[in-house]
C-alpha cells in the first residue's frame, strides 16, 4: 500500500541508504500523511516491507557488482597473458597484433562497463 505512494525514485533513494530517507523519518512521513486524510493503516510493517524491498534491491547490485569485477578480471588477465607472451605486442608504445588490440578492447570495455558509477536519485 505505502509503494503506491513512493516514486521509483524514491525506491531508489531508500535502496541506497540515502539520507533523508531512513525509516524512522518515513514513518512520519506516512504518519503526517494519515493525519492530513489520505488513511494508511499499519504504517510499520508495510514501512518494513518497503525498506526490505530497497535491502533486497541493493543485495542484487551487490551480487551484480561481484559479477561486473569477475569478468574485468578475466578480461584483464588474459590482456595480460597475451601482451606479454607475444612478440607483436608492445604495450608502452600501445601496439598490439590483432588478437592482442581485441583483447584491450574487451579489457577496456568490461573495465567501463564495471566501473560506471551509478547517479543517486536524491535531490542535492
Amino acid at each position: 500500500m505505502l509503494r503506491a505512494l513512493l516514486s521509483d525514485d524514491d525506491m531508489q533513494a531508500i535502496a541506497k541508504n540515502c539520507p533523508g530517507y531512513d525509516q524512522a523519518r518515513l514513518a512520519d512521513y506516512f504518519r503526517l500523511m494519515e493525519t492530513h486524510g489520505m488513511p494508511l493503516h499499519d504504517i510499520e510493517h508495510h514501512l518494513t516491507q518497503v525498506v526490505r524491498q530497497g535491502a533486497a534491491r541493493n543485495r542484487q547490485k551487490a551480487q551484480q557488482a561481484k559479477e561486473h569485477e569477475r569478468a574485468w578480471r578475466a578480461a584483464h588477465e588474459s590482456f595480460l597473458n597475451h601482451a606479454m607472451a607475444c612478440p607483436a605486442c608492445n604495450a608502452p608504445q600501445s601496439r598490439y597484433c590483432d588478437t592482442g588490440a581485441k583483447l584491450r578492447r574487451a579489457y577496456l570495455q568490461t573495465y567501463q562497463d564495471a566501473n560506471q558509477p551509478e547517479q543517486c536519485p536524491c535531490p542535492t
